[in-house]
């Protein structure tokens, strides 16, 4: 269930942790009135920052609501799912409600199944949520050395990570822009976006025009890295002269930090990636 909202947005947005640039307020996106090389110390801010949030990253449990609605605001898809990965694989993953009802016996089945199919994947030390195990997650494709800060107010700072331009086949550097803001005090992952920079076209059929993709993190327990309580984004495409377009909403509640049933024997199995999406 850790990527409900890349899995709705798939066909038309590809991505999920989203960006920010430093803001007055604290929320929202900042034009980019600074923009230079990031410095050694720079560097060992975001990199300390990102390293926090992969560490616990797979150590929370919570309560996740999704919401999707069409460009009209018709909600197509609305559920509820208590994730706890220190469960059995094919308890890890539990529906409240679906579409405003209770789970059906048929859809709890199909969600032990796919948490045991999950189970296997991380046994086997592949990526466990990645639906197509040959994509790239923004993590493998980022840049860090050559990061641009792009905002420093004194107590944040703002990132552009530069996309590698070989061997990405997923995320295009000219297309896509990465942002990450990072609080000086801890060493605070705070936000993360992803935004289209302008018109993509995919495998001929599909025009993607407009999209973006922002996540927060939120300080659950001063003794863990921030966890992933939000993630919002858009997107707007063109698939055969089809217009097609929608918003996705998810939040996380109720978050508790455990240990992973993958880890029962001491092992930790897979990378951790702080934005692996």
């Amino acid at each position: 269930m850790r990527r409900t909202f890349a899995a709705s947005l798939i066909l038309i947005f590809p991505v999920i942790a989203g960006a920010a640039a430093p803001e007055t307020s604290g929320t929202g996106s900042v034009p980019a009135a600074v923009s230079r090389p990031a410095t050694t110390e720079d560097l060992a801010l975001l990199t300390g920052a990102l390293t926090k949030v992969a560490r616990d990253m797979n150590r929370w449990a919570y309560t996740e609501t999704l919401l999707v609605k069409d460009e009209k605001g018709r909600v197509k898809q609305n559920r509820i799912v208590r994730h706890d990965p220190s469960l059995p694989y094919a308890q890890q993953d539990v529906p409240a409600q679906i579409d405003g009802k209770p789970p059906t016996e048929a859809q709890l089945k199909d969600f032990r199944s796919r948490g045991e199919k999950r189970g296997r994947r991380i046994e086997r030390g592949e990526p466990a949520d990645r639906q197509d195990l040959s994509g790239q997650s923004v993590g493998e494709l980022v840049d860090l050395p050559r990061a641009l800060v792009v905002g420093d107010d004194g107590k944040r700072v703002t990132y552009e990570l530069p996309l590698r331009q070989v061997g990405n086949t997923r995320f295009p550097p000219e297309k896509f822009q990465v942002l990450v803001r990072v609080a000086k005090d801890g060493q605070r992952l705070e936000r993360a976006e992803v935004r289209l920079r302008e018109p993509l076209r995919t495998k001929l059929v599909v025009k993607i025009s407009s999209g973006e993709a922002g996540a927060d993190f939120t300080t659950i327990d001063p003794k863990y890295g921030p966890a992933m309580t939000a993630v919002r984004g858009n997107a707007s495409a063109s698939i055969l002269f089809i217009h097609v377009g929608g918003s996705g909403d998810v939040t996380r509640t109720d978050l508790k930090h455990v240990r992973p049933f993958a880890e029962r024997f001491d092992v930790q199995i897979g990378p951790l990636k702080a934005l692996d999406f």
